[in-house]
């Protein structure tokens, strides 16, 4: 007699075969109807015997199979290999094509999270290779499935995260982890700021970008993420964390969490998208910091509310003026296109998105994009349970700043590169200008028939761009080469290369294996439950809505 083990690919069945458990049974006979096109029915199942018959009840085909002497095992006994039903009864949207059953199929390709396997291409694969038609849901359920079984079971994630946190706090000093549950010990918040990033953002400027985004696992939930920009110019993970939604409780919850981590910071910005919990939150959390708004998100409200040719152009002009004479022309050339959209922006508050009445600096800091551009490079991990998406996270992070700290070590300019470039760029239109020293720090500089004022004590000129971006503009430039002087001296602390070098001088250490975690005993008995998780109908969303009216 043939024992057939678990997870064995038969062609058919015989009598005097044994299966190790019922189970294993109907898998095997699943595929085979799915493999030969028929469908069959259970008139009798229990413990002891298992019965099939084709769902065509005029068919002969008949399976019989009863637990084999006193095991747990199952032997078929009569086996009527014959098929007279009709052809109405073949349904390409095969009854025995479960979800479970599909995930067999899939679970070699989900080993890699940084290869993406869409939910698309299960549909297009089970029909490949099966001939079977299976519904968006159904294929999405195999894919959750069969992460359980490669991943582990995506609950038993949230179980371990208690004992996760203590390791990353333990290898990476002065890191902080926050995990907040409900009254029945469910899931509702995460926290986490590396202590790296937490030392690291004292020598990034003072603008902090902030995002949300949907996670795609079995139990759903929004990935917050807070970074800055480096003197490089380079995205700066500073914090993130894991909600069940997006919402004014979770963002306040973030915001604080964030807030007690890094403390304050003097002419602080923070820019995001227009969604309403995040204004709340910052409202209540960093009253004292200035709200900004990504331009682009509110250039998509605005194109969809005026369908007006010219608009995009002319928005981004005015966003991005650096003089106020600049935005007042570009703002009546918008509303000689429709008076209402300057009403519209002005209700805004051109304070929030033009550059020139920013009441701090933001820099080149105009949208969300640097947070959009964490959340793509985890983009397929967020489809991972929690713990695979941290540890991916961490993994991203650990080697932007190995990069860094390498390029910060291989460059021998007093700013950094980006700042050294922008410099450059400058200095070619420089070449063109005519410069008349007023006094010993103050020039006048004349380029296309236009006269700027450039003052290098106050590191000021007339055109705003030293002023808001604290790097010397061309007018600057005419003016320092005049007196000989090191232009470099002249761009802001944050471009410095030590300070460049200060942002990335730390290390992000791994958790290592669980199975070599020195877990104190309290953590071990902490009981964390996955959050209840009710997926709405329809397809999944992979990004949420940016834009709010």
């Amino acid at each position: 007699m043939e024992i057939i083990t678990k997870g064995t690919s038969i062609e058919d069945l015989k009598e005097n075969l044994i299966f190790e458990s019922k189970e294993d049974l109907k898998e095997v006979l699943s595929m085979i109807a799915i493999k030969k096109k028929f469908q069959y029915r259970v008139p009798k199942s229990d413990k002891k015997r298992f019965m099939a018959r084709c769902i065509d009840e005029k068919c002969e085909w008949y399976l019989s199979v009863r637990v084999y002497k006193n095991t747990t095992m199952y032997k078929v006994c009569t086996y009527k290999n014959v098929h007279t039903c009709s052809l109405e009864f073949s349904n390409p949207d095969h009854r025995h094509a479960s979800s479970h059953l599909i995930s067999k199929y899939i679970q070699n390709m989900l080993g890699d999270p940084k290869v993406e396997y869409k939910t698309n291409q299960v549909i297009s694969d089970v029909k490949r290779v099966l001939g079977v038609t299976v519904n968006y849901q159904k294929a999405w359920r195999a894919m959750q499935n069969a992460r359980d079984e490669v991943l582990g079971p995506a609950s038993d994630s949230y179980g371990l995260l208690p004992s996760y946190c203590h390791v990353l706090k333990k290898n990476n000093p002065g890191s902080v982890t926050k995990i907040m549950k409900d009254s029945e010990n469910r899931f509702k918040f995460l926290f986490v700021a590396y202590g790296v990033s937490i030392e690291g953002w004292k020598h990034c400027r003072p603008v902090i970008v902030v995002d949300g985004t949907f996670l795609k696992a079995k139990h759903g939930g929004i990935l917050f993420v807070a970074c800055a920009k480096d003197g490089n110019n380079g995205i700066f993970p500073l914090a993130f964390g894991v909600g069940e939604s997006e919402n004014n409780e979770a963002w306040e919850w973030f915001f604080t969490s964030l807030k007690e981590a890094i403390g304050g910071r003097e002419e602080l910005c923070i820019v995001s998208d227009r969604h309403l919990s995040i204004a709340n939150a910052i409202k209540r959390v960093y009253p004292e910091a200035h709200h900004g708004i990504c331009m682009h998100h509110l250039k998509e409200n605005l194109i969809k509310r005026y369908m007006v040719d010219g608009l995009h152009d002319l928005f981004f002009k005015a966003a991005r003026a650096y003089r106020h004479s600049e935005f007042e022309k570009y703002m009546s050339e918008m509303s000689s296109l429709n008076p209402k959209i300057k009403d519209y922006l002005l209700e805004i508050g051109p304070g929030r998105w033009a550059r020139c009445l920013y009441p701090r600096r933001r820099y080149n800091i105009q949208t969300s994009n640097i947070a959009e551009s964490i959340n793509s490079a985890v983009k397929e991990a967020r489809e991972q349970p929690i713990l695979k998406l941290l540890d991916e996270l961490r993994k991203t992070f650990q080697n932007w700043f190995l990069e860094r700290s390498k390029l910060a070590a291989s460059t021998f300019y007093p700013v950094t590169t980006w700042a050294h470039k922008e410099m450059r760029d400058k200095l070619e239109k420089a070449n063109c200008m005519e410069v008349e020293q007023l006094q010993t720090n103050t020039f006048n500089v004349k380029y296309n028939q236009k006269t700027f004022f450039v003052d290098l004590e106050k590191r000021t000129c007339t055109c705003r761009q030293f002023d808001l971006d604290e790097i010397p503009c061309s007018h600057a430039i005419v003016g320092i080469d005049k007196l000989y002087r090191n232009k470099y001296e002249y761009c802001s602390k944050w471009y410095d290369i030590m300070m460049y070098k200060n942002t990335y001088n730390g290390s992000l250490n791994p958790v290592g294996d669980k199975e070599d975690w020195n877990i104190p005993e309290d953590i071990k008995q902490e009981i964390l439950l996955p959050p209840i998780y009710k997926p709405a109908a329809g397809r999944r969303k992979k990004q949420r809505y940016k834009s709010a009216t």
